[in-house]
């Protein structure tokens, strides 16, 4: 196998802090998680990234031999296996660093599998090939830990060595579904392990295959394997390359992979809980043509998509199909839009073909109480002229961000569309069933966060004002990169008082990309005339901003305003997504903003009035608690009382604190249960617990 192309040089820092992206290793055919907003990348190939041959003693180029049939590589010197990194990617700050690891370190393979199991806090390695080798074995290694283990089978049986197989976590057991392995023999074909299993022997370019359509179960606990499936129950062709998912908490897809030679669309469900698959899905023109080496995302968390057995809040689930591979690479990528209480499911093409490859890792982030996603893409092919040919091997790290904001009024009869190229669309219902799409005007003296901009909050309402009337009104809270301060656009609708609405709270939820598509070409969407009148206000602390009404009854203000930190320990500008959470007040035009550092010092709770132009930071730690650092203390929650007089605020660990308005924390009292505490500014949240 030779691997050859623009690649960048051997890398030789240390193996602990920040490394450069330009010299993270370019890889195919490597595995990765996302586990506490981390992207773990472990294991591929490339021109520096080598298989390794613990036997060979001596040094040669990196070079491909035919040996009984099975293709093998030598490169030499191989790097230090005892101390193998991880490649980890953080998916807040979008910085690479190498984390060591020590103990049963594995061989560097490829295609091998990677999952993380979070109650435990432990991924799980499993699978891959290294110099004609299979591994069958079991690797563990605990998140902060860093030491390998191997771990040692109870069970008399275990499937056979292979790699490109499918595996996923499901409560305390490792899955893994098909693969590729050593040639079929008579023994094993005669009497497999799985007794309801297939084989299928292949050649490629004169290398013995075998493939298989065996389903074996690892249990955690125990450390056994098995074979749950029966002798007669359903399964796919003997398969590899394929995509084997989650896409809700019992349930996953099958996808793709080859057989015979042949590259498949096949898609079916399985059941984890009854441990049966479905008939193949059948789908409607059109749907992507098979293919392997390919990646397929949930969208959504699979622990929040509600099925008919469960109670989560989502009833679909949202799958980013992305290239993969049938003789060359492919460039198209797909929706998979999966209907949870029918077990159906549709096809809907994107037009993401930026640097398409194969053999690639993505790795989602979820984001909590929301269905958006944050996608990482690593590592794969972008050029592939066979098994054994020439491939360019990339290492840059895609990111992909999915989701728009919509808010709509209690009424259902207006709503404020913002997309992701942070466009502004209203929405009014009028005369019953006509309804209206407009495009609202940004001038150019107004800033507004770049597209892919990490420290973004957005939160609108509708509202009633005692002075305003009826109106609308949306912040968005970035930091500038210009002056690495902390700027809030604030954006105003007006109705005129003729027109008759009920404003009272407004909701937000995403929507996918697809779904603005439809609400666009249902919808027309007019600009605003360009040579009506303006009105606007300015001081010296807000920039006022001319403001253009449209030719629907509605007038359009923008203010915007940089507001600086008080004085921190740190000296930085807050930085990385979820640094600001924003919460207007639903009865007055309050904006309350959590600023969030890394020193719990500096994290702080703004407060702005924009109509009179006050603003008032309030610190969140106070004294003892001032000296904590890490996400772990940042505030991720805001929200309002119903008469806009008081605020409560949750921080990631589950601390609650309440604040009034324009005020600093207040001291809480709890009693209940036998368990008193305070007073105390953050109260360690427990469901008897009562407030004072």
């Amino acid at each position: 196998m030779s691997v050859v192309g623009d690649l960048v040089g051997p890398l030789r820092p240390s193996y602990d802090g920040p490394v450069d992206n330009e010299n993270i290793y370019r890889r195919n055919g490597g595995c990765g998680v996302v586990a506490e907003d981390k992207f773990y990348v472990w294991g591929g190939e490339g021109a520096e990234q080598r298989l390794l041959d613990p036997d060979s003693e001596e040094e040669e180029d990196f070079s491909v031999a035919q040996v009984g049939g099975i293709w093998c590589v030598t490169v030499l010197p191989p790097p230090r296996v005892t101390d193998y990194p991880f490649d980890v990617y953080d998916m807040h700050e979008c910085t690479w660093s190498r984390q060591k690891t020590t103990g049963d370190v594995p061989l560097l393979g490829l295609g091998s599998s990677l999952n993380h199991h979070v109650q435990s806090r432990t991924m799980y390695l499993f699978g891959g090939w290294n110099y004609g080798n299979f591994d069958a074995e079991v690797y563990r290694i605990v998140l902060d830990d860093w030491c390998w283990f191997k771990v040692e089978i109870t069970s008399t049986i275990k499937p056979m060595g292979r790699y490109m197989t499918g595996t996923l976590i499901h409560e305390d057991r490792l899955c893994t579904l098909g693969g590729a392995g050593l040639d079929i023999t008579p023994d094993n074909e005669s009497n497999p392990q799985d007794p309801g299993a297939r084989y299928e022997q292949t050649y490629f370019k004169g290398a013995g295959f075998g493939l298989n359509n065996e389903y074996w179960e690892f249990d955690m606990n125990t450390n056994e394997w098995s074979v749950p499936l029966g002798k007669f129950a359903q399964r796919p062709d003997p398969l590899n390359c394929h995509c084997f998912v989650k896409f809700d908490s019992s349930r996953a897809i099958l996808f793709g992979g080859g057989y015979k030679g042949e590259k498949r669309n096949e898609t079916r469900i399985f059941n984890l809980t009854e441990r049966k698959f479905s008939e193949p899905l059948k789908f409607s023109e059109p749907c992507p043509i098979g293919r392997a080496f390919t990646t397929l995302t949930p969208l959504i968390d699979p622990c929040t998509v509600r099925h008919k057995q469960g109670s989560g809040p989502v009833p679909r689930q949202m799958m980013l199909l992305l290239w993969g591979k049938i003789d060359n690479i492919l460039t198209d990528s797909w929706i998979l839009e999966v209907d949870i209480d029918n077990e159906d499911a549709s096809w809907i093409q994107l037009d993401i073909n930026t640097y398409a490859r194969a053999w690639h890792i993505a790795g989602p982030l979820y984001y909590p109480n929301s269905n958006q996603c944050r996608l990482a893409i690593f590592g794969g092919n972008v050029h592939w002229d066979g098994f054994v040919g020439r491939r360019r091997n990339i290492g840059d790290v895609r990111m992909v961000q999915f989701g728009c904001y919509l808010f709509v009024s209690d009424s259902g009869e207006q709503a404020l569309l913002m997309t992701g190229e942070l466009e502004l669309h209203l929405w009014e219902l009028r005369d019953g069933l006509h309804s209206e799409w407009w495009r609202l005007p940004v001038p150019d003296d107004v800033s507004l966060p770049h597209t892919s901009s990490r420290n973004t909050a957005i939160d609108a309402t509708f509202t009633v004002h005692q002075v305003l009337g009826e109106c609308c009104e949306c912040d968005i809270v970035f930091t500038n990169k210009n002056t690495a301060e902390t700027t809030v656009a604030n954006l105003l609708l007006t109705w005129n008082t003729s027109q008759s609405h009920v404003f009272k709270t407004a909701t937000s939820s995403p929507l996918t990309n697809e779904q603005v598509s439809r609400i666009k070409k249902t919808n027309e969407c007019r600009d605003p005339a360009p040579d009506t009148a303006a009105r606007g206000s300015a001081s010296a602390c807000f920039s006022g901003v001319q403001a253009t009404p449209v030719p629907f009854p509605v007038t359009v203000d923008w203010k915007s305003c940089a507001v600086s930190s008080p004085d921190s320990s740190s000296h930085h500008s807050p930085c990385g997504r979820g640094c600001y959470v924003v919460k207007l007040a639903p009865t007055a035009r309050v904006v309350a903003v959590a600023v969030n550092h890394n020193m719990a010092a500096d994290t702080h709770i703004l407060f702005m009035d924009l109509l009179n132009e006050v603003s008032l930071s309030s610190p969140v730690y106070l004294k003892s608690n001032r000296e904590m650092t890490g996400r772990t203390f940042w505030v991720t929650s805001l929200s309002w009382s119903g008469d806009g007089l008081l605020l409560g605020a949750m921080t990631h660990r589950g601390c609650l604190f309440l604040l009034p308005r324009f005020g600093p924390p207040l001291r809480l009292i709890t009693s209940g249960c036998g368990l008193d505490l305070g007073p105390t500014y953050l109260l360690p949240l427990h469901p008897l617990i009562t407030v004072q």
